[in-house]
């Protein structure tokens, strides 16, 4: 009897705790300034009611709940909030959750933290050093992006560090980043904007994704044994001075100062290693350069000279980068096994005066240090340090690949002669570029004439019919002189260019482009016959 007495009370007990339970499900509790949400039994922080906040404690115990977690966005953009301290037996910290808290300085983290999730602490710009508990076995995408933290050290436990966690730090300042053994992938971005540190990889690592470590130089470089993955620009813009691979990496091999694929086609990183007697030679055998395969840093003062190898087939987007003045590095030969050059190859500050082909090349040719393809159809750059005052474009070329006359400084007029489309980013940074004739022209688009000279002058013949309204972002012309008798459209909301400049258009167009709802709002004169 007293056994079932017994049961019974056990049953009600269960049931009351089961009501309670239910009963609470979804009820927000408040303490010490900070809400929490019960949810399956467990509580979770949620966020503060107050934006005076300077410093909270999120508790491990609240009304008898334990609180395992930090919720997404919990305590995003409390811009006066300077401390933090997270107790012991708290699990995740969620999406956001401390996002744009640009006064946090001190974070606590709990040795029970196994994940940091995405964007937690982005935009925390006085977040400068955080002890990362040894618990913790991942860290989300953006977690740490733009904040000021200048030294890190790596849990054991640490698996995957997550796209951009810590993007734009200037983790430099602390030394070597070294990784823990069991670590096995870095994610694209990680480490992009690092500055300057040396990396340790551990034995453990199989995957470093595209632009890992972009713009973070560094003295040495060794590739374990079990890396088999190395992202586009995982190195790029990275001036490294020295590289050694493990004898037993079965997917890369390093020669010559330069790191190529295993079969030793594709170059995806030339070190200064490379450099020899003022030349920078890439390895005999490779066919195709990755983005930011030949980086030329600002402290490359000795290189006057690359060498391709005759084996090369193709030159990649962004391939060829040179950052700072170069005035010894003034021209760039291209060998006749070269079949494929992609639009906008060259990137940095370009020193080339001009680019030379060799006559055997099939597929290209140069003239007057212009590159074109062999029917002078494409023209694919112009030697941003040529001399010229003037360019006539030949009346061959159809079209003209983007960038291709960037940081021309020293031309004054170019002349597009039978040029139908002037593409994006055409003319970009030339800020000498006074002139621009485009008599047989029928369209201009977004962004053509970008930062390029102010009070500069665009001649349109008869044939324009569409003018991007920010053809001219970031540099205004003052004339612009138009032989189309009805007003070409523009694509935007106004053309991009001050209220001053004035509109030559014939004499019996004047009244239509008066009329013209973004014409219109500029001076509009006759052409001077």
């Amino acid at each position: 009897m007293k056994n079932n007495n017994r049961l019974a009370l056990s049953i009600i007990y269960v049931l009351c705790g089961l009501f309670c339970s239910c009963s609470d499900e979804g009820r927000i509790l408040l303490y010490q300034g900070v809400n929490y949400e019960v949810s399956g039994g467990k509580a979770y922080a949620v966020g503060t009611d107050f934006g005076s906040y300077y410093d909270i404690i999120v508790y491990h115990n609240v009304n008898g709940y334990e609180v395992v977690g930090i919720t997404d966005s919990a305590f995003a953009g409390k811009e006066k909030l300077r401390e933090v301290k997270i107790e012991e037996g708290i699990k995740s910290i969620g999406r956001y959750a401390f996002a744009n808290c640009i006064e946090l300085d001190e974070i606590y983290l709990p040795n029970s933290l196994d994940s940091i999730s995405a964007c937690s602490f982005k935009n925390c710009k006085k977040l400068k050093q955080i002890t990362l508990p040894n618990s913790l076995v991942y860290i989300g995408d953006s977690a740490f992006y733009d904040t000021e933290l200048e030294k890190i050290s790596f849990p054991k436990k640490l698996k995957e560090i997550g796209k951009y966690a810590f993007a734009g730090c200037e983790l430099w300042k602390g030394g070597a980043l070294c990784f823990p053994e069991g670590l096995t992938k870095i994610e694209e971005g990680a480490f992009d904007q690092g500055g300057y540190s040396d990396v340790i990889f551990p034995t453990s690592l199989e995957y470093i994704g595209k632009r890992a470590f972009h713009h973070h130089s560094m003295n040495s470089l060794y590739i374990t044994e079990n890396i088999k993955h190395i992202g586009e620009q995982a190195f790029g813009a990275c001036t490294v001075y020295k590289i050694d691979i493990s004898p037993y990496n079965k997917d890369f091999i390093v020669k010559d100062g330069c790191l190529l694929s295993k079969d030793k086609k594709r170059l995806i990183l030339a070190t200064k290693a490379a450099v020899v007697n003022n030349v920078l030679k890439i390895p005999d055998g490779v066919e195709i350069i990755e983005k930011d395969g030949i980086f030329i840093g600002y402290d490359w003062t000795d290189v006057k000279k690359v060498n391709l190898p005759n084996t090369l087939k193709k030159l990649s987007q962004g391939s060829v980068f040179t950052y700072g003045c170069y005035y010894d590095l003034k021209q760039f030969h291209i060998p006749a096994s070269v079949e494929c050059i992609e639009e906008k190859v060259f990137n940095g500050d370009l020193s080339f005066a001009s680019f030379d082909v060799e006559p055997a090349n099939k597929y290209f040719c140069s003239q007057d240090g212009v590159l074109y393809n062999k029917s002078k159809t494409r023209l694919i750059i112009y030697p941003p340090k040529s001399q010229r005052k003037k360019f006539v474009i030949p009346s061959t070329v159809e079209s003209i690949d983007s960038c291709a006359f960037k940081d021309c400084d020293n031309l004054h007029t170019i002349d597009f002669n039978e040029v139908k489309v002037i593409g994006s980013e055409t003319c970009k940074r030339s800020w000498g570029i006074e002139e621009f004739i485009c008599l047989h022209t029928d369209t201009i688009k977004y962004d053509a004439f970008d930062f390029c000279a102010e009070n500069s002058t665009l001649t349109l013949g008869k044939d324009i019919k569409y003018l991007n309204s920010y053809a001219f972002l970031g540099g205004d012309p003052s004339r612009i002189v138009c032989y189309a008798e009805e007003p070409p459209y523009i694509d935007g909301e106004n053309l991009n260019a001050e209220k001053s400049c004035k509109i030559y258009v014939p004499l019996q167009s004047v009244y239509s482009y008066q009329r013209d709802e973004k014409w219109g709002k500029f001076k509009i004169y006759p052409i001077q016959q």
